[in-house]
Formats: C-alpha cells, sequence, structure tokens
C-alpha cells in the first residue's frame, strides 16, 4: 500500500514538474508512475488470487473426502457406483477418519490469509470453519461418551432416514435389476447396522 501511495504521489506531481521540463520527459515519468503504481498492486491482487484458490481448492478437498465415506451421500449426487453400499454407520473406524479429516481441514484452513480475501469468500470460509468446528465438538470426550452410548434415538439416526430413502421417491433408483440387487445388498448391511446400533446401546 505504501508504494501504491508513492505512486500515486509521483503522477499527482507530474502537472507541477511539466512547468519545468519538456514532453518527452514527462511522457517518462508518466510511464515510469504507471509501472510503478502497476507493480505496487500486483502483489496484492496475485496474493488474493492464491489464497482464494486455496481456499476453493480446500472446499474441493473436503467434499470428496466426505463422499469418499458416504455412499449415500454421492447417490444424492447422482452417483451410484456404490449403490450397493450404506456405509460405516456407527463404528470406532468411521469416527476416527471423521475427526482426523475435520482436524486436517481446520488446520489447512488455518494456513488461509483470511484478510485478503472478498467478503464473499471470507463468509464461505466462516461458515466451512464453524462446519469443522461443530463437527469436531461432536468428538470431544464428554459429548463422545453420551454419542456412542446412545448412537440413535426416536427423532436421530439411520432408522428414521432409511425407510424414506428406500422408497422410490429418494435418491436411490428402482428402475432396472441391478437397483433391485443394490437395495438388496443395502438391506442386508441395514441390519448389520443395527447390530451395531444394539452393541452400543448394551
Amino acid at each position: 500500500m505504501t508504494r501504491f501511495r508513492i505512486a500515486l504521489l509521483s503522477a499527482a506531481s507530474l502537472p507541477l514538474a511539466a512547468c519545468a521540463v519538456n514532453d518527452a520527459d514527462v511522457a517518462t515519468a508518466a510511464d515510469a508512475a504507471a509501472e510503478a503504481a502497476s507493480a505496487a498492486m500486483e502483489e496484492p491482487v496475485e496474493q488474493v488470487s492464491s489464497e482464494r484458490e486455496r481456499l476453493y481448492e480446500l472446499f474441493a478437498k473436503a467434499d470428496a473426502d466426505e463422499l469418499e465415506l458416504s455412499p449415500l451421500s454421492a447417490m444424492f449426487r447422482g452417483d451410484f457406483e456404490r449403490a450397493d453400499q450404506l456405509g460405516d454407520f456407527y463404528t470406532d473406524a468411521l469416527e476416527a477418519k471423521t475427526k482426523q479429516l475435520a482436524e486436517d481441514n481446520l488446520a489447512s484452513l488455518m494456513t488461509i490469509d483470511r484478510g485478503v480475501l472478498n467478503a464473499t469468500d471470507q463468509l464461505a470460509y466462516d461458515v466451512f470453519k464453524l462446519s469443522v468446528e461443530e463437527t469436531l465438538s461432536d468428538y470431544e470426550p464428554a459429548i463422545a461418551r453420551i454419542n456412542r452410548a446412545r448412537p440413535i434415538n426416536h427423532f436421530f439416526g439411520l432408522h428414521t432416514f432409511y425407510p424414506t430413502f428406500e422408497s422410490g421417491q429418494s435418491a436411490a433408483p428402482f428402475a432396472t435389476v441391478k437397483d433391485y440387487e443394490n437395495a438388496m445388498s443395502r438391506h442386508a448391511q441395514y441390519g448389520e447396522i443395527i447390530d451395531r446400533v444394539i452393541g452400543r446401546f448394551r
């Protein structure tokens, strides 16, 4: 910013200098001032672009990582490559992966200079940060113990979602034999998941 101010002052002084120098000198001075102003602005613009790119690369990676852990979320995106799978619900392995990804995402976010982002990107930064922090709050020891001891309730859990998902009116298609085979595979996994839930309750 200081260099930019100096460049502006140099440009502003040209009318006065023109009284004592010829046109060629004025043109040379004007070109120099313009180059100085351009150089002063170039670095901040590049920094803004770089930080914005890093932010959205982080968003893309976090989204891809989440989809990798959740075949159901992928199906809602129209990706049926793993339509025969429900996901690794209510397991220590899934919880460890989810927690690690959240920690990694927050660490990566903290390396991005929020101050150089525009207002819209700052809002995106803040919302992502809040979402990651809320995820991590579920893994605080006191809360984690409760969640493991009570994995589902009458308001929340896979059991409240699954019937609608398999109704034929949601993301799961029922148009081909393969669709029905995928559903049968998911049903078998659902039984295993409920057994894990019962185990945690016990």
